[in-house]
């Protein structure tokens, strides 16, 4: 499962190679303080079958079909660390369940990051812009955050999402950042517009 390849501009023969960065990898960004690249992707549980509950098939993916995560590649390394962005999600709860708490999944949901996009980072390296596509949110980040080796154990998102941007249409995808003017260009697919 190789995913990512360095390849030199001069030559293209091939250099580093990671491999497992995710099922499905959307974009790449390099962090010009950091050097790291940072992917957004979603992780599928490929290895499990069937959607429904389980009953004939003896699995199931419901409730768990894919995690939105950046995973952090590091040349020097090479190393890579994988980030899951909705962490706080208990994947043992579904809504089809009989006395669901709605409630409480739809909580989660206002916390979570669902398809990440196309990263977007500052010029110093220290904030970096995440378009969530499914979830009309832009997720904020810093560099100490993203870059933790224990992201999963120091990162809450339902703690960190007061730091996140909402927009007003779907489907954030593009993000132009003007520091100057202190402004977020975001390109939103649903309704075509520019939000700013």
């Amino acid at each position: 499962d190789h995913d990512v390849f360095a390849v030199n501009a001069n030559t293209l023969t091939k250099g580093t190679v990671f491999s497992s960065v995710g099922t499905t990898l959307f974009n790449m960004a390099i962090n010009p303080t950091s050097g790291k690249i940072y992917v957004t992707n979603t992780d599928s549980p490929n290895e499990v079958m069937f959607e429904g509950h389980g009953d004939h098939g003896g699995s199931t993916v419901q409730g768990k079909l894919s995690l939105s995560r950046v995973t952090i590649l590091d040349p020097a390394g090479p190393s890579q660390d994988v980030q899951h962005l909705n962490q706080h999600i208990n994947y043992a709860n579904l809504h089809t369940d009989g006395g669901a708490n709605h409630a409480a999944i739809n909580a989660q949901i206002q916390h979570s990051l669902a398809t990440p996009l196309q990263p977007t980072i500052s010029s110093d390296g220290n904030t970096i812009y995440i378009p969530a596509f499914g979830s009309k949110k832009i997720g904020v980040f810093t560099r100490a955050e993203l870059e933790d080796p224990n992201f999963e154990a120091n990162f809450d998102p339902t703690i960190q999402s007061a730091d996140y941007l909402s927009t007003f249409s779907g489907g954030p995808t593009g993000l132009a950042l003007d520091e100057v003017n202190n402004r977020l260009y975001v390109m939103m697919r649903f309704s075509n517009l520019i939000e700013v």
